[in-house]
């Protein structure tokens, strides 16, 4: 009496059945409802071959490898890119000694892994394996054994998001321009431009900006000159053409050189050295009562730790007198209220001045405002600056909202598309 319908008892035992068979791919599994063949699991050598026979084989080839091997604990396994992202968790897999689990400690280490990647309410595809000492480990904290409580979380919970960031930084991010990608929802310029708060900067200042970084980067090495790597031009004032030795790279400008402010302020805030600029006119800015007295409190920890230095004048009058360095040139009027309209928002639900979150939600903001816009024309040098200053981030292939930066197309696609192939 406690059994739900026979269709909604099937769905769970064909779940159960693919677990079985990802935690034992050497094993022959078939699943018969009545006389009818539902799921076939062949012995195979390799983890991606269940997969390509359980799911997609265009999933399982686009699927990265994990794999660290820690003191005490192991994890290995394989994750898909970001592009590849679903509305759910129902595709992700996690075993603890060959055993199927659903932990929080584990599904939150592989949320942080892919911070930044992924467009919201969106959940990546994992087939990950955690081997630890069974000393270490209590499966007994649940009847159908899928919770388990670890002696150490914390050890499991970084040796997770270390194996899971490692496979996510290479190119195996960059997606292909035949891959399926979800609609992002408008560009970041159109949803600034939405909220009422457009980028109002010059695009000559934002091309200055580009170039006097690019003089002080280095120029793309002659290694990967010869590996045939060289900026061609642009494309719609918007999109880098990049040669590659493995094809084409088109890079969105906009959101390349928003990933390049991001990093640069983010490493900023979180070293505490935040260099302030002091304002050649200082603005003047007005805030609601309530927002104004809640400003007023933080603005000591607002200058010290954001580089923000704010001066009440009075009611809801603030002057603004010094912004962070690498920032200061593109600031408006219009970009400071809408920032500090997003702080005084994360403030109200209590976060920290210097929280970490709060950090990468003033950079992301920050940067999407600074980052030269789409329709700027750029020149050759300009291009090669801005790839080069890319290729220097610790993650160049998605902006902070999650939108790719990068996207290929290889030299057997070419060849294919002109029947060459």
């Amino acid at each position: 009496k406690f059994l739900k319908s026979e269709k909604t008892e099937f769905f769970h035992i064909v779940r159960t059945v693919k677990r079985f068979a990802l935690a034992y791919p050497t094993v022959h599994i078939r699943l018969l409802h009545g006389s009818k063949l539902v799921l076939e699991s062949p012995p195979a050598r390799e983890l991606r071959d269940v997969i390509a026979q359980l799911y997609d084989p265009d999933l399982a080839k686009a699927l990265l490898e994990v794999k660290v091997e820690g003191r005490e604990v192991c994890v290995h396994g394989l994750v898909a890119p970001p592009q590849r992202a679903r509305a759910d968790r129902n595709e992700q897999y996690v075993f603890v000694n060959g055993r199927f689990v659903r932990d929080t400690a584990i599904q939150f280490a592989i949320s942080k892994a892919y911070e930044g990647l992924l467009e919201r309410d969106k959940y990546p595809v994992t087939f990950l394996f955690v081997e630890i000492d069974p000393q270490m480990v209590d499966v007994n904290v649940h009847p159908k054994k899928e919770e388990v409580r670890f002696s150490n979380p914390s050890l499991v919970q970084a040796e997770v998001k270390r194996a899971v960031s490692s496979a996510l930084l290479t190119k195996g991010m960059i997606p292909s321009l035949k891959e399926p990608r979800p609609s992002v929802g408008g560009s970041m310029e159109q949803r600034v431009h939405l909220k009422g708060r457009p980028s109002t900067g010059s695009p000559l200042d934002l091309k200055k900006e580009i170039l006097k970084r690019a003089s002080q980067t280095k120029p793309i090495p002659p290694e990967a000159q010869l590996r045939g790597e060289r900026v061609i031009g642009q494309l719609h004032g918007t999109y880098i053409v990049v040669q590659t030795e493995q094809g084409v790279e088109l890079i969105d400008q906009h959101v390349a050189h928003e990933r390049i402010f991001f990093e640069r302020y983010l490493e900023q805030l979180t070293a505490g050295r935040v260099r302030r600029q002091r304002l050649l006119i200082p603005l003047t800015l007005e805030f609601p009562v309530d927002q104004a007295d809640l400003l007023a409190k933080h603005l000591a920890s607002l200058e010290e730790k954001l580089g923000v230095g704010l001066e009440r004048f009075g009611g809801g009058t603030f002057i603004l007198r010094d912004w962070p360095e690498s920032l200061a040139e593109e600031l408006t009027k219009e970009n400071a209220i809408h920032t500090l309209e997003r702080i005084l928002e994360a403030l109200e639900h209590e976060a920290e001045v210097g929280s970490e979150e709060l950090a990468k939600q003033m950079a992301a903001d920050l940067a999407c405002e600074s980052a030269v816009v789409k329709n700027t024309p750029l020149s050759l040098p300009e291009m090669e600056g801005l790839v080069a200053q890319l290729r220097q981030m610790k993650n160049p292939y998605r902006c902070p909202h999650g939108r790719p930066i990068i996207v290929s197309y290889s030299l057997s696609e070419l060849e294919r598309a002109f029947g060459r192939r």
